[in-house]
């Protein structure tokens, strides 16, 4: 046989062999099989689960992961993009709806009135120079005569001596009584003057009734309200009507001359000892005490007439009252209620209101009463069913409880915001009111609705014709001013307005002061409006509008604590108003309290009208919501917020920088880049655009930073890396080694001269180098880390050491070509303890910046102009230095380099 045949049939044996011995009867026995019972659970696994479990105790590589050199950076942190001012608040009208429905149209960018206040013209001063000019020059005697009765009557009382001589004067009292009750023909005692300047002529001087014709009092609110009283005395049952309407005439009168308030008193008891049934002349006694701050007597009249039981210590009346004499007369409660209301007992005001409803249903007055108390509660949505009942009654419209309750249907409406409704029942109350000085309130509240309404130019139209008909009432002033702010109408009218709404209303200034504090500010005028916002203050510290203003400014000034407190104040007062709860919400956001400001931002969208009339201010809102969200790293929702700033406001440009951060973040560099270039070709033709320049910049940052790497060595295997250049410069007996996770430099040198251990990088790539450096206690030269630009054949073009000298001092020093510069950093560096040094090239300028860091601090920081451009390699490293054979000792440790990949 052959030797092919021979082989293969003795392999054939051999696997027929070794088939027979895997079937063999150790797996099969002889017989039917038997099937075993198997347990179904398999065991658990004692290592770890070979797919998941890939590293063990925290051992080893992830072997998916490709082995590399180098690491991508982590992402950079973007900022915010360019914020502008926060939206404006405009100034609320009087009546208002409170801060609730500011923002529906008062919430937006306000634009400063045109023009500037060297347009305003002070119509006083001009009036006073006119007449001064005209009678310049002349003698008084030249003057033109001046008409005794036109002139002087209203300050001297007269008498008339005859057809062409009148003198003027005092009458004086006598013994026979008053001067008030003195008649044609009795005696006078009198007191000539002389009428252009008050001086006494003669002495005082009895008239006789043969000595003149006539006598008249001078007409003056005094002499008026003596001579009514005394005619009034003599009243009879049948002038009730007119004594009371007297009654109301003294209490007008006596702010101005107070003893008006003691003849009100007088006439209101004599109105009840002419007519003791009428309820009107008891409620009349009731309101002159009240007007006197007599409250307790007042209420106690009050209640005993309407048979409510009161204290032992109420006061006695000296009156014979009836207790309950008008039990069921609702006036009486209402009244009760008023009093009540001033002393700030609103709950036991409301209950007695609604028993005053059921014991007398159809009471206009006392609906209308207690839908003004829940109306100043702030529950309009209650105030409106009473105010509507008084509506449907069949009252005369004109009168003035109808009046009063269209007016405060009106202030119902603004309550709750329906300003379009506000408007025609205001319109419809000011029609009713006809003449009635009643009107000019109504179109006040007409011209409000208006303005709130957002109805800029109407609300002006209003003002305008309203002034024309009822005069320059303050109110009417104030409103026309704030149209005018509105409707970007003049700035000097704007101011004059304000300015004699105040002054008109010294008491009740502080709306107008404030108003005029927020538009000061708008033209610039920062010092005044500091000042008038001040004054507001201090005449209504709780004015809402004006504290709005105050931690506005405080804000915007840094002082966010008492901003935050004061915020916080009027968000708690007015839940819904989303001026303030957008400020409140910035303002914590500033602060770092990121989910408290997101709660604010939730609840200022809340109240967000469907289609704002002011879509600004709202895409705004949303734009800050969205960085806060940014902050929380909610990158889907930052992203969905950017949308809808930029749906409400398309040239939101902040918004379509904010989409590229959040693309960025979420690791989309290409969807980041196009959404910065996308911009950037939207302002194409505003280069100099705040936000095309945020676009520019931080898109070219990202491209760049995502182009560098990071290279590491913490020394921390048996043999250096490659790369490393450890052997050209170690030829003086010392060699750069690994020892202790270290590569150290120790060793004496045969001579003198310099080893070191370097890597190298092109130049135009290096951004940054960093080591920790330690020197130990036997070195004895200089002994530091480096960069230097050096050629194919090692000569340096441009150097920088950071080192420790022989002393122990450090020391920095550069050189390029013959320029070179050697600092004493007047510090030390300890031996055997470690210091970081950092090199980072900022490359952002249009020369670099060259920046060293020892322990995080910088101690050198310049332009470097040679590492803009340079050619060739940049090598760094660690060396050391000396000037003999002498001993070395320092180590490398910890490197980290950072460069662009090309």
């Amino acid at each position: 046989m052959k030797r092919e045949q021979i082989l293969m049939l003795v392999t054939l044996l051999l696997v027929a062999f070794l088939s027979w011995r895997l079937i063999s009867t150790e797996h099969f026995t002889k017989g039917p099989a038997r099937v075993r019972s198997l347990s179904l659970e398999l065991d658990p696994l004692r290592t770890g689960d070979p797919v998941v479990d890939l590293e063990v105790a925290g051992e080893g590589r992830d072997a998916y992961i490709k082995p590399q050199d180098d690491f991508p950076l982590e992402p950079l942190s973007l900022p915010a993009p360019p914020l502008g001012e926060l939206p404006d608040l405009l100034p609320p009208p009087l009546p208002d709806s409170g801060a609730d429905h500011w923002s529906t149209h008062l919430y937006q960018f306000a634009e400063a009135p045109r023009g500037s206040l060297d347009d305003l013209v002070d119509t006083d001063t001009v009036s006073l120079v006119s007449d001064e000019s005209e009678d310049e020059g002349l003698d008084p005697a030249d003057q033109d005569p001046v008409d005794p009765d036109a002139d002087y009557t209203s300050q001297y009382d007269s008498i008339k001596i005859d057809a062409i001589r009148t003198i003027y004067g005092f009458i004086l009292d006598d013994d026979a009584g008053s001067r008030y009750d003195k008649k044609v023909g009795d005696p006078i005692r009198f007191q000539e003057v002389r009428p252009t300047t008050g001086e006494e002529r003669f002495a005082p001087r009895e008239f006789a009734s043969e000595d003149y014709q006539s006598f008249a009092f001078a007409d003056t609110l005094r002499n008026e309200i003596e001579l009514k009283v005394r005619e009034m005395r003599k009243a009879s049952a049948g002038r009730t009507v007119e004594l009371r309407d007297h009654v109301e005439w003294l209490l007008e009168s006596g702010m101005q001359e107070p003893i008006a308030f003691g003849y009100a008193e007088e006439h209101a008891r004599q109105l009840i000892s002419l007519a003791p049934d009428e309820a009107l002349n008891w409620l009349m006694l009731g309101k002159v005490w009240e007007r006197t701050f007599r409250f307790d007597e007042a209420f106690t009249l009050y209640a005993r007439l309407a048979g409510e039981s009161l204290p032992s210590s109420a006061p006695d009346l000296g009156l014979p009252i009836q207790n309950g004499r008008f039990e069921t007369l609702a006036a009486m409660r209402v009244a009760m209620a008023r009093i009540l209301r001033r002393i700030g007992v609103d709950g036991d005001a409301e209950a007695i209101l609604r028993r005053a409803d059921k014991l007398q249903p159809g009471d206009a007055t006392a609906l209308t009463s207690l839908g003004v108390l829940l109306l100043d509660q702030g529950r309009a949505s209650e105030a409106l069913d009473p105010l509507e009942r008084v509506a449907a009654m069949p009252l005369n419209r004109s009168s003035r409880t109808a009046l009063e309750a269209g007016y405060q249907m009106g202030r119902c409406y603004l309550a709750l915001g329906r300003f379009a409704d506000a408007k025609k029942a205001f319109s419809d109350n000011a029609r009713a009111a006809g003449s009635d000085p009643h009107g000019a309130i109504a179109r006040q509240g007409q011209i409000a609705a208006a303005y709130l309404g957002g109805e800029f130019g109407e609300a002006l139209q209003l003002a305008e014709e309203a002034i024309s008909e009822d005069g320059a009432l303050p109110g009417l002033l104030y409103l026309r001013a704030l149209a005018t702010g509105a409707d970007r109408g003049s700035a000097a009218e704007l101011v004059r307005d304000l300015r004699a709404a105040a002054e008109g209303a010294p008491l009740d200034a502080a709306p107008a002061l404030a108003a005029l504090a927020f538009y000061y500010d708008k033209l610039g005028m920062g010092t005044e409006a500091d000042e008038t916002l001040a004054e507001a203050l201090e005449l209504d510290p709780e004015l809402p509008y004006a504290r709005y203003l105050e931690a506005r400014w405080a804000a915007r000034d840094g002082q966010l604590e008492e901003s935050s407190e004061t915020l916080r104040g009027l968000v708690a007062s007015s839940p819904r108003c989303a001026a303030a709860l957008a400020d409140l919400g910035w303002l914590l956001h500033q602060q770092a309290a990121f989910e408290a400001a997101e709660v604010a931002f939730r609840r200022a969208v809340a109240v967000q009208p469907g289609n704002p009339a002011q879509p600004g201010a709202w895409a705004d809102l949303a734009l800050r919501r969205a960085l806060n969200q940014v902050e929380l790293s909610d990158w889907e929702r930052a992203g969905d917020l950017f949308r809808e700033a930029l749906s409400l406001q398309p040239t939101l440009y902040a918004a379509q920088n904010g989409l590229a951060l959040v693309a960025y973040a979420e690791g989309d560099l290409t969807q980041a880049v196009s959404d910065f270039s996308y911009l950037q070709d939207n302002l194409r033709q505003s280069p100099d655009d705040p936000q095309a320049q945020f676009a520019a910049m931080w898109q070219e940052r990202i491209q760049q930073h995502d182009a560098l790497r990071l290279w590491v060595d913490p020394f921390d295997g048996n043999r250096l890396r490659p790369g490393w250049e450890v052997q050209q410069q170690a030829r003086l007996g010392v060699g750069p080694t690994l020892r202790d996770g270290k590569l150290v430099i120790a060793g004496t040198h045969d001579d003198q001269g310099t080893t070191r251990a370097t890597r190298e990088v092109t130049a135009l790539h290096f951004q940054s180098f960093a080591a920790d450096l330690e020197v130990g206690e036997e070195h004895r030269g200089d002994a530091g880390l480096m960069l230097a630009i050096e050629t194919r054949q090692g000569r340096q073009t441009w150097f920088f050491k950071l080192f420790r000298d022989r002393e122990g001092n450090l020391v920095y020093h550069w050189k390029q070509g013959a320029k070179e510069e050697r600092q004493q950093l007047g510090r030390r560096l300890t031996p055997g303890l470690p210091a970081r040094v950092a090199f980072e090239l900022d490359r952002e300028p249009s020369t670099p910046v060259l920046t060293v860091r020892l322990n995080d601090e910088v101690i050198y920081s310049e332009p470097t102009a040679v590492l803009k451009s340079a050619a060739g390699s940049l090598v760094y490293g660690a060396y050391v230095e000396t000037s003999n054979a002498l001993p070395v000792d320092a180590s490398l440790d910890n490197v980290s380099v950072i460069y662009a990949k090309p």
